[in-house]
C-alpha cells in the first residue's frame, strides 16, 4: 500500500472511531436526560480527522528514523510548508532526509563507495550512489551503468564524506 492510501486509511479509521465514540457518549447522555447539540457528532470527527493529519505530519520523520538500522545515520532533513496544512507555517514539519549506511560504505585505498538515500514523504525512496576521494576531499555521483560525473569538492563538514571517509 503507498503511503497516501495508508494516509487517507489511517484518517477514514479514526474518523470512524471518533463517530462510534461520540455515538455512545451521546446515547449515554441521552439516557442521562441531558442530550447533546447535534453539530457534536460532525464537530468531533472533524477534529478528530485534523488532530490525527496534524500528529502525522510531525509523528512521520521521528517514526521512520526510530525504524532504520543503528548503522544508518541521518545527513540532514528538509521541511515543507504547505498551503493546505497552515499549521506548518507556524512550525515547520519535516518532510524530507538524506541518510547513508554506513555498513554499506566500500574502500578500496583512499577511495570509497556508498550509497545516499533520499527519502521525501509521499514519494519513492531514491538512491545515489556516490564515489568519495578521501585522501583529495572530493566526491562525484556514480551512474547505474557504472560511468562517473566529474569530481567536485567536498569539504569536512559535508555529512556524507564525512560518514564515507571515515569521520563520522
Amino acid at each position: 500500500m503507498n503511503t497516501m492510501a495508508s494516509q487517507i486509511l489511517g484518517i477514514f479509521a479514526v474518523a470512524i472511531m471518533a463517530a462510534a465514540i461520540t455515538y455512545a457518549g451521546g446515547h449515554m447522555a441521552r439516557r442521562m436526560g441531558r442530550p447533546w447539540p447535534r453539530a457534536v457528532m460532525p464537530f468531533t470527527i472533524a477534529a478528530a480527522m485534523v488532530g490525527f493529519t496534524i500528529w502525522n505530519d510531525y509523528a512521520w520523520f521521528p517514526r521512520l528514523q526510530a525504524q532504520l538500522p543503528d548503522t544508518v545515520e541521518v545527513l540532514g532533513t528538509g521541511t515543507g510548508l504547505k498551503g493546505m496544512r497552515p499549521w506548518t507555517f507556524v512550525v515547520p514539519v519535516t518532510t524530507r532526509f538524506t541518510a547513508m549506511d554506513r555498513a554499506e560504505v566500500g574502500r578500496r585505498g583512499e577511495t570509497a563507495t556508498g550509497s545516499v538515500l533520499l527519502v521525501e514523504r509521499g514519494q519513492m525512496t531514491r538512491l545515489v550512489r556516490m564515489e568519495f576521494d578521501c585522501a583529495a576531499g572530493r566526491q562525484r555521483p556514480l551512474t547505474a551503468d557504472g560511468s562517473a560525473a566529474a569530481w567536485s569538492t567536498a569539504g569536512e563538514d559535508d555529512p556524507a564524506y564525512r560518514v564515507a571517509c571515515g569521520g563520522g
